[in-house]
């Protein structure tokens, strides 16, 4: 992704690295911090900006957030937001979603600090492999697993399974969106 500073935040299965294209200077970000991720343990998963200009991003489950103001310093202060396995998904309207093993959560940006108060439900069985996706699409909150697709339901506070035949008892690994606004799985 690409900050409001024009630098460009590439996540590999190594490390989260910022590209400073005004200086042509490329920079291994989760390898200086005392504060980010362990060696061995580098896997960026997803990464995204909330309206703001802080970067979240994913990595072995663990959600972390570089504040904006941080963004240009060469060694900057990673957050840890959420220490669980987890994945994120980041609304139009700055709302973070997150999913767990277990729990659902719908917090705007704002409030991150704060999650654990926005717990839409949790005990739910959201997936039986670690690692769950989510994506939100035309106002539908989208989870992914080795068991197929599901929607979140909110009001009945669990997930829905999307029975489509092609998609049942399949392993899904990720669900986006193209710029014609059709789903992919």
């Amino acid at each position: 992704g690409e900050d409001k500073f024009g630098q460009l935040w590439i996540g590999t299965r190594h490390c989260l690295n910022r590209y400073n294209r005004q200086r042509g200077v490329f920079s291994n970000i989760t390898r200086k911090t005392t504060n980010g991720l362990h060696s061995g343990h580098n896997t960026i998963s997803k990464m995204a900006f909330d309206k703001k200009g802080d970067l979240y991003y994913s990595s072995v489950g663990k959600i972390f957030r570089i504040n904006e103001s941080e963004l240009q310093k060469p060694v900057p202060v990673i957050d840890t937001i959420m220490d669980i396995v987890g994945e994120f998904s980041i609304d139009q309207n700055d709302i973070i979603h997150v999913i767990t093993t277990g729990c659902y959560y719908k917090c705007p940006a704002s409030e991150i600090k704060n999650i654990e108060n926005y717990k839409i439900f949790c005990g739910e069985k959201t997936a039986a492999c670690p690692y769950p996706g989510i994506m939100v699409y035309n106002n539908n909150t989208y989870v992914v697993s080795c068991e197929g697709l599901f929607v979140v339901n909110e009001q009945q506070k669990k997930l829905s399974p999307l029975f489509v035949e092609e998609l049942k008892n399949k392993t899904i690994y990720s669900v986006y969106s193209d710029s014609n606004n059709k789903l992919w799985v």
